[in-house]
């Protein structure tokens, strides 16, 4: 799965919700007020009822946080305004729902490494991926990843997740790049372990069925495709 929805206790009321338009609106599309004030103003007029507004990208986020620093998209320190605070102030003002939109693992983006000492990259090095070879995901044009079987990251993402809800008067959760970036990645000892004892019974069925002829083994018995 790459993306998921989660909706609030607190879902605004909305009379036309027979049907979900809904928006994606990314970190790079707003550097100021006005950017955001337009935007909203621009797809109430085009009749969209929900807002996915982007607040974590790359381990940094749109809005204050006593977990993550500020996105360089506004500066890398506080821009004196909370975007997600005048997302749902405006979005609720045109009845429209605001979904606070959070890239789940990716902990940075770019070929070079964060100038913010504070951010995850480096304040947890041990929760990267890494490769076949114990080796740390490299800096590249794209993620690198935290890996969701390192014991830490999960508690963690789910405090950022509670900080967000908890403060904000959200009407939902858009959860994205729930995922492993490809099969190179993580080699992690945690999910080895775990795999193998989870798995171990099903791949000596299906070895037995290619020595014995008998074709295919059934989806019940290997539910989960591996991307080998």
């Amino acid at each position: 799965m790459d993306y998921l929805f989660i909706a609030s206790r607190r879902v605004y009321p909305i009379a036309d919700i027979t049907e979900t338009r809904a928006l994606w609106i990314t970190r790079w599309e707003y550097e100021n007020p006005g950017d955001v004030k337009r935007i909203i103003a621009n797809a109430a007029a085009l009749r969209f009822n929900v807002l996915l507004f982007q607040v974590r990208g790359d381990g940094t986020v749109g809005y204050p946080s006593q977990l993550e620093p500020w996105t360089d998209k506004l500066g890398g320190d506080d821009p004196g305004w909370d975007p997600l605070a005048l997302a749902i102030e405006l979005a609720h003002a045109h009845k429209m729902q605001l979904h606070a939109w959070v890239n789940v693992y990716p902990a940075w983006m770019g070929t070079r490494p964060p100038t913010n000492g504070e951010q995850l990259y480096f304040t947890h090095p041990e929760w990267l991926m890494v490769d076949e070879y114990g080796r740390p995901q490299r800096l590249n044009r794209h993620y690198v990843w935290l890996s969701p079987s390192h014991p830490d990251v999960p508690t963690y993402l789910l405090r950022l997740c509670r900080e967000i809800y908890s403060k904000y008067n959200i009407d939902g959760l858009h959860l994205d790049y729930i995922r492993y970036p490809s099969p190179a990645y993580s080699h992690d000892a945690p999910p080895s372990p775990l795999f193998y004892e989870t798995t171990s019974h099903r791949l000596r069925t299906i070895r037995s069925c290619g020595r014995l002829g008998a074709g295919r083994p059934s989806h019940d018995l290997w539910p989960v495709s591996i991307g080998r």
